[in-house]
């Protein structure tokens, strides 16, 4: 007898369910979302191939689509897994799964998501390395206020430097003189630019021509930096230089500098300013432990490759050439508490949950603006695109972070063991979708 999916299948019906999935994918199948991967298909889309593929010609699809099955007897190998949609919506089924692939990041995330954990372990895990590493990762992000009260910087402003070929002094790569603005300006229209002469933090609103420093009285347009294309005026001298050629003349990457913060004080409120001493201090022993850490990390070199080559021209070597020296200082101490985690599947899950991490945590984010996730992390482009002002975010987070291990760890991880304790398909109802649960073998 022919397959249901030779004769019957519900292309329409089906596509529609997967369209509504397509809105929230990390939402509505939170497991293949636990790392970074591209390409990931729809799980409603899997489960209907592989439902036609198993039932026979005369079954009625939706039937099983909304219940239980156990189709033991089949099993179903995917060479090429990837994020392992396949192998997840196989098992879900009640087939028997397999799956391969030739990419040890697919292989190990995979099994990061796949493996049976208990709820439990997983959070008590996640507490004893809140304990351990919090508050050292905390630390490295502590200010004080103008006014001289304690706070967290949630977020660094950084600008790519580099020395004028004329009067050798150090130069801003600004592209602009506005580095923060709402992610929906009609709803918010407030920015934060700084003065190119005393940098002093301003506020101002997105479509600003003008804006006049509260500190210097300098009116300048913030829209306006001193890099255009590739030609960069300095800001010292006046001189007009191209960057390429400053960059063929150094076998490094340009150094950076910090010049604002966006904080948050003890009573929950954000606020932005330039950098004091307090955050000075802290960089100059920031800088102390760089140096002394550095040398632990294997120099691993970044080799040529279509995804490469771009960075490779900025005078990236290696790949820890990718982070800050705070970011790495936090690497440090996550990866050594992390390594201590005893049970084997638990300190996998975990590392896969720093990997993702990483994605939002170094010199090739940027700051997208408040109203949303407010780190751009270094795929949103799918290339290597190195930053002229790029964001140093706080690693371990607070309840406002973006791309932070804790926060992560409540959107990823989580959200996906909740999933598999009790996985559902939605059910359309015209505008509105329902949740059907109890209906998977888990």
């Amino acid at each position: 007898m022919p397959k249901l999916i030779e004769e019957k299948f519900p292309f329409s019906q089906l596509s529609l369910i997967a369209e509504r999935e397509s809105w929230r994918k990390e939402i509505y199948r939170p497991v293949y979302y636990l790392h970074k991967w591209w390409a990931r298909r729809l799980g409603s889309v899997f489960r209907g191939i592989l439902l036609g593929a198993c039932l026979d010609e005369s079954d009625d699809f939706w039937k099983h689509f909304y219940s239980s099955n156990d189709f033991k007897g089949t099993t179903i190998f995917d060479p090429f897994m990837g994020s392992g949609v396949t192998v997840g919506e196989a098992v879900k089924v009640g087939c028997r799964a397999i799956g391969r692939d030739i990419n040890p990041v697919a292989y190990l995330s995979c099994q990061a998501s796949m493996s049976r954990y208990s709820q439990d372990e997983v959070l008590s895990t996640y507490q004893k390395l809140k304990g351990e590493v919090a508050p050292t990762l905390l630390s490295y992000f502590a200010t004080r206020t103008r006014e001289g009260a304690e706070a967290t910087v949630l977020y660094y402003f950084l600008v790519k430097i580099v020395a004028c070929p004329k009067c050798n002094r150090e130069v801003d790569l600004f592209k602009t003189r506005m580095f923060s603005r709402n992610a929906v300006p009609r709803k918010d229209p407030s920015a934060r630019c700084i003065c190119p002469d005393c940098g002093a933090v301003s506020l101002t609103t997105y479509d600003a021509e003008t804006v006049r420093c509260g500190e210097c009285r300098l009116t300048y347009d913030p829209r306006r930096g001193n890099i255009k294309g590739t030609s960069v005026t300095c800001n010292h001298c006046q001189h007009v230089f191209r960057l390429v050629e400053r960059m063929t003349e150094s076998e490094c990457p340009l150094d950076y500098r910090r010049y604002a913060k966006l904080l948050l004080t003890g009573e929950n409120k954000k606020m932005y300013e330039p950098l004091n001493d307090s955050d000075r201090e802290l960089e100059d022993q920031v800088a102390a432990q760089y140096g002394e850490i550095v040398g632990s990390f294997p120099p691993v070199a970044i080799a040529p490759g279509y995804n490469t080559n771009q960075i490779l021209k900025h005078n990236y070597k290696y790949w820890h050439q990718l982070v800050s020296d705070r970011q790495l200082v936090c690497i440090r101490h996550m990866i050594d508490a992390i390594r201590g985690i005893d049970n084997d599947e638990l300190r996998l899950l975990f590392a896969c949950l720093f990997s993702g991490v990483l994605e939002f945590n170094n010199l090739f984010t940027s700051f997208k603006g408040e109203g949303t996730g407010a780190v751009r992390h270094m795929f949103a482009h799918h290339i290597l695109k190195p930053e002229m002002m790029p964001i140093e975010a706080n690693i371990w987070g607070t309840s406002k972070s973006s791309g932070a291990f804790s926060r992560l760890f409540r959107s990823r991880v989580e959200r996906a063991i909740d999933y598999k304790a009790d996985p559902f398909e939605l059910r359309l109802n015209g505008a509105k979708s329902t949740k059907v649960r109890g209906i998977n073998r888990q």
